[in-house]
């Protein structure tokens, strides 16, 4: 009995034994299987990371093309975001995400691809408060800037004119004025100016095929019931006399000259929100005292943009107490004089005479204008891959 007892005790030993290493190889193998998910886990979530940062680098660059990179914490990690210039307007983007942070990157996963300035059907990015063709921007006595300053020629200031932002000139920027409150940039880059379709805004004014034949020209006071035009193509000059109003409701083509008087004021409907549209002209612009072009109340504001392809000196002009406007000209001056102000000038040339004021709006830097292409930043396609 006492041996049967012992068998039975060593064949349990046995059986237990063999328990044991069953338990300890399914232990072992869960722990791998834990410890293999776990770190595809991490570094699903370091992929996730480094990709957030391409996408927050492409954001930054349509408001600042100066951004160079940056760190950021997020709930999963941080990424680490590098931007480098490679000339012809486009940059190589590189972002490393990071568990749990940067400074202690246990798991990592790096991807790299690169962008450029192209057309989109909806928005046009004016980066800088003003961007300038190689006439350049000269700026006389009590002139101002209130934002960054772009000029594909040189700077140039008199007594007390001022610029409230960093300065980029490919020539020169005169001292001591203008007095500049950020980063002073002579012998930068060329920087083309955005870009805007002229032909499509053409044919979206005229869409309905009903021109207006010859001049159109508003008479009278502002009366309580503000009239409406848009979408339009006017084959002669746009005139608006001294105290008349007008809403925009869509692109208009301008064949001649366009001209507001003293107290005429042009409004861009609220529907349009923070959108905005555009006026082309073929001829000159002329904006004279006291008129005025509101934008919407939306936040951010939708703005009419006043363009012209005219190669005039000056081909657009606004006078004293004019103001809120963007100024489009290409390939002409634009000449701001004493108490005139707009939001915005891209320009061959810019003027800007005593006490003229260029009040920048931030939210220009993403603008959309309806129906309209544009420029802005977007990922060359076959660009995208991981960094291993």
């Amino acid at each position: 009995m006492k041996k049967q007892k012992g068998v039975v005790l060593a064949f349990a030993l046995v059986i237990l034994g063999i328990l044991l290493l069953l338990v300890g190889a399914l232990y072992g193998f869960l722990q791998s299987d834990y410890s293999m998910t776990t770190y595809y886990l991490q570094k699903e979530k370091t992929l996730s990371l480094a990709e957030a940062g391409i996408d927050k680098a492409i954001m930054q660059l349509k408001s600042n093309p100066s951004y160079a990179g940056e760190t950021t914490s997020l709930q999963d990690g941080d990424f680490i975001v590098t931007v480098t210039d490679i000339g012809g307007n486009k940059k190589r983007l590189e972002a490393k995400g990071c568990y749990p942070s940067a400074a202690n990157c246990k798991y990592h996963r790096s991807v790299r691809t690169q962008v450029t300035t192209t057309s989109s059907p909806t928005s046009i990015a004016f980066h800088y408060a003003v961007q300038i063709g190689d006439m350049g921007l000269t700026m006389y006595s009590n002139a101002q800037i209130k934002g960054n300053v772009y000029s594909n020629g040189n700077v140039t200031g008199y007594s007390n004119s001022k610029i409230t932002g960093d300065t980029y000139a490919v020539g020169t920027i005169s001292s001591p004025a203008p007095q500049i409150s950020g980063t002073k940039n002579p012998g930068a880059p060329t920087q083309p100016l955005p870009s805007l379709d002229f032909n499509f805004w053409k044919t979206g004014a005229n869409i309905n095929n009903d021109q207006i034949n010859g001049n159109y020209e508003l008479n009278g006071n502002c009366p309580a019931q503000i009239p409406t035009l848009g979408p339009r193509k006017i084959t002669g000059y746009f005139k608006m006399n001294s105290n008349t109003c007008l809403k925009i409701t869509g692109p208009l083509y301008v064949q001649g000259n366009f001209e507001m008087n003293s107290n005429s004021k042009l409004y861009l409907d609220e529907s349009f929100g923070s959108s905005g549209t555009v006026i082309v002209i073929d001829g000159t612009i002329k904006l004279n005292s006291n008129s005025y072009i509101y934008s919407t109340s939306a936040s951010p504001k939708g703005y009419i943009i006043l363009a012209t392809e005219n190669s005039g000196t000056p081909a657009v002009e606004l006078n004293s107490n004019s103001s809120n406007s963007i100024i489009y000209a290409p390939n002409g001056e634009v000449q701001i004089n004493s108490n005139g102000k707009v939001v915005e000038v891209a320009a061959k040339k810019l003027t800007l005479n005593s006490n003229a004021t260029l009040d920048y709006d931030q939210g220009l830097a993403s603008a959309t204008f309806t129906s309209g292409p544009g420029g802005t930043f977007s990922i060359i396609p076959g660009t995208w891959t991981e960094v291993k």
